[in-house]
């Protein structure tokens, strides 16, 4: 988003900015992926809320709170399908697979399907 505000031109030029960029590479062959598929999505996710916790740290909030408290809320708020394009993005970036989480994946993963089981279970968040 970039607003721009433009006055008489010997004025000076006041401009805001706020980019942000995720990227996600696309598998080529998903072959290689049957079985995998939820390491995967939950890894990508991960990688996402990284960046958003940085963000959010940046501007002053504690990201990682912030992140877990939208992952536990966001079976609440976010329950029913297709409503609009903007929850329905919301509802699939705050969700995370049903399978349990591996061993041998980040520590990270551990603290947000824990935050998400407990909004699914309980239907309440701290």
């Amino acid at each position: 988003m970039t607003i721009g505000i433009i006055g008489n031109p010997s004025d000076q030029f006041i401009s805001w900015a706020l980019n942000w960029g995720v990227a996600y590479e696309l598998p080529t062959n998903q072959s290689y992926f049957v079985g995998l598929s939820p390491v995967i999505a939950r890894r990508f996710r991960r990688d996402l809320y990284g960046k958003l916790e940085l963000a959010m740290n940046d501007m002053g909030y504690n990201g990682k709170d912030c992140i877990l408290k939208a992952l536990c809320q966001s079976h609440q708020y976010f329950k029913q399908r297709g409503s609009n394009m903007v929850e329905e993005m919301l509802r699939t970036i705050f969700s995370l697979p049903k399978q349990k989480v591996f061993s041998f994946e980040h520590r990270d993963l551990i603290d947000y399907d824990m935050a998400h089981r407990r909004g699914r279970k309980k239907n309440t968040c701290c």
